[in-house]
């Protein structure tokens, strides 16, 4: 059986070498070795909690894959993030350079509530620029 085994080493040069036979057996009585593992605490899955709720959530821009994006009189929608808990969240940051919204559920509330599409809107002639737009999913 011929292999290449120079593109998956370096890219430079492709050797070729030949492989007779490669032949299996089954360990001895001698040569296997018995390990015992010593635990001395159980593992908690409920220890990691405080550290999950430091770890964002991250959603991206869902706008190119709408086929018929809503119309807005006077604006233009910049970006789609879905699915979101509204209930739940506790801040968020709008990632600039990716697109890419972060945000933080608040873990202490129990009951999760509707998934809502979270839109970003640009208004023109507005006040504001840009705003924020709730829709239920």
């Amino acid at each position: 059986m011929a292999c290449g085994a120079g593109s998956l080493l370096s890219g430079r040069s492709v050797k070729k070498f030949n492989v007779e036979r490669v032949s299996f057996r089954a360990p001895r009585k001698s040569e296997t070795k018995r390990c015992k593992f010593n635990i001395g605490q159980r593992a908690r899955a409920r220890g990691a909690i405080s550290k999950m709720k430091r770890v964002p959530h991250i959603r991206h821009n869902r706008l190119a894959f709408i086929r018929k994006p809503p119309k807005f009189e006077r604006a233009s929608l910049l970006a789609l993030y879905t699915p979101i808990f509204q209930q739940k969240v506790a801040r968020s940051v709008l990632d600039k350079a990716s697109g890419n919204l972060l945000f933080w559920y608040d873990n202490d509330r129990v009951k999760a509530g509707e998934k809502h599409h979270l839109l970003l809107v640009r208004v023109f002639g507005g006040e504001e620029p840009l705003k924020w737009i709730w829709v239920p999913a």
